[in-house]
Formats: structure tokens, sequence, C-alpha cells
């Protein structure tokens, strides 16, 4: 699995090119450079807040867009408030998105046949 939360917001598909596909993605304050996702892109689970000023939600909501419209597996949490920040989520309307993170990585996991 792939955790991509700030600092490392550079997902570099190319750097990971000699290692194994992931069988999920898990982007929290998804990035915004996304704009023609590869149709080899793997399952995503997004967690996002609309208030992020640092991380528009637009962009999280283009990047589900263009991955559903691939056929790619996408669970969305889109929370009102929180910001860019709410981190582990405790106290937040994004509280216990990483058992659901994990939930979705271990579905995708089976799915996919594979250990990452």
């Amino acid at each position: 699995m792939q955790w991509n939360t700030p600092p490392a917001t550079r997902l570099d598909l190319a750097e990971y090119a000699a290692l194994p596909a992931p069988a999920a993605v898990v982007a929290a304050y998804p990035p915004a450079y996304f704009w023609e996702p590869p149709a080899t892109f793997p399952a995503l689970y997004v967690e996002a807040a609309a208030d992020d000023t640092l991380a528009p939600i637009d962009r999280a909501d283009l990047l589900v867009e263009g991955l559903e419209h691939l056929g790619i597996s996408v669970e969305y949490n889109r929370v009102e408030t929180g910001g860019h920040g709410f981190g582990t989520g405790t106290g937040t309307p994004a509280e216990g998105w990483i058992d659901d993170a994990i939930s979705f990585w271990e579905t995708a996991r089976a799915d996919d046949g594979s250990a990452g």
C-alpha cells in the first residue's frame, strides 16, 4: 500500500516503476497533479476536507472523478471541515478515516490477490 500524506505528497510513479504495483493508494489531502490518471492506477482511498485551503477540494473531486471514469475503485470520504491538517482525525469529522482506509486497503489487496 502507498500512503500518500504530507510531506510526501509528490508521488512520482516513475520512481516506483521497478517495484510491484500497490493494491491500493491512500491519499489524505490528495495531490492536484493527476489531471490524466493512468489507466493502471491502483485502487484509491481519498480523505479530504472541503475547507482545506492548501489542497483545494475541487482537485480531490477531479481526481476521484477521473479515476472513476477509468473504472478504478475509489472510496472518497469528503468531510466539510477539518482543513489541511486533521491528521488522524480525532475530534474532527474525519475521525475514523485511518480504520476506513485500512479496510479499503485490505479489500483491495484481497481483490488484487497481492501482498501490497
